[in-house]
């Protein structure tokens, strides 16, 4: 799953790669955890109870699709969640799903 933004115009060329990427239970688990502060993969393992590795290997495919982001910190990278990214997800998502009006949803 290669699909690195370059730029904020590729996110629609990038919705269904950030879609699966959300569509997996540990790696929705894992932007969930990061959205409220930034973690470090060792201890987004400790919580989940998952092993390093298997977090290391979510994390790639959470960056690649742009979702998330690491800073370096010491020994340690820390991952935040790429909030204007989730933003424009969601722009386009509402997008997608058309408009409500009085109630009643519009294509």
């Amino acid at each position: 799953m290669n699909t690195k933004l370059d730029s904020p115009n590729d996110i629609s060329k990038s919705l269904p790669a950030m879609f699966k990427a959300l569509g997996d239970d540990t790696r929705f688990a894992i932007v969930t955890l990061i959205a409220k502060r930034p973690l470090c993969g060792k201890a987004i393992a400790r919580i989940l109870t998952l092993s390093e590795s298997a977090i290391s290997q979510h994390l790639k495919i959470l960056r690649e699709c742009g979702l998330v982001s690491g800073e370096k910190r010491g020994y340690w990278v820390h991952y935040t969640v790429n909030h204007p990214i989730i933003d424009e997800l969601l722009q386009e998502l509402k997008k997608a799903a058309g408009s409500k009006e009085n109630g009643v949803w519009n294509e």
